[in-house]
């Protein structure tokens, strides 16, 4: 869908040897994104909005999936003194963007929830595994790995998974959608029926 979203920005991207060349200049505005954008796009689409001289708005055509990921968006951001604002019409977001200019500070990056998801669904399939450095408490939403795979009878707390009796369940995950291949690595040593909903975006090219 970028090709269509693009021009209406300001850019454009075209095909090169090594891949692609974006070209043109971001502009401010007010912008409707389609429901298929990811939200690497939308993130790193308020994230350079704010460096512009005018505020813009960022309006979304459906309701967000993997929202999780736009929180933490929000939640880096405002660590480096950037913030815009966020409001909701019948499910669908619409973020506002003032011109800004980014902080400096020192921040401790945490460990990545989302790669240390298939070391957890392992321990939770046969074995033991202790992860180090995962905040039970980050704003990353994929933290939820520990809590999906305890629902399925794993056992053990945060980053800290041993195996148990796996049990067939339903798992919505629409919001974090990069946990769906440790989770059906799970599902696969379970007893019974697993259905993992909300996994149209991790198939979604473009």
């Amino acid at each position: 869908p970028y090709d269509k979203v693009l021009p209406a920005l300001g850019a454009r991207r075209t095909k090169c040897e090594d891949g692609f060349l974006l070209l043109g200049k971001l502009r401010p505005g007010r912008y409707l994104l389609p429901e298929n954008i990811g939200s690497q796009f939308i993130s790193g689409l308020l994230q350079a909005l704010v460096l512009l001289v005018s505020p813009s708005v960022v309006r979304l055509s459906a309701p967000p999936e993997s929202a999780t990921y736009l929180e933490l968006t929000r939640y880096i951001a405002a660590r480096f003194g950037v913030y815009y604002t966020e409001s909701r019409s019948s499910g669908k977001a619409e973020f506002s963007v003032k011109p800004q200019n980014y902080q400096g500070c020192t921040y401790k990056v945490g460990g990545d929830w989302t790669a240390s998801s298939a070391l957890l669904a392992a321990g939770a399939i046969a074995g033991d595994v202790h992860m180090r450095g995962l905040d039970a408490a980050s704003a990353q939403g994929d933290r939820c790995i520990s809590t999906l795979l305890l629902s399925m009878g794993a056992l053990g707390k945060g980053g800290h998974i041993t195996s148990g009796r796996l049990q067939g369940t339903v798992i919505d995950a629409s919001h974090s959608p990069d946990l769906v291949p440790a989770l059906a690595a799970a599902a696969c040593f379970a007893q019974g029926v697993t259905l993992i909903t909300g996994t149209r975006r991790p198939t979604d090219g473009g």
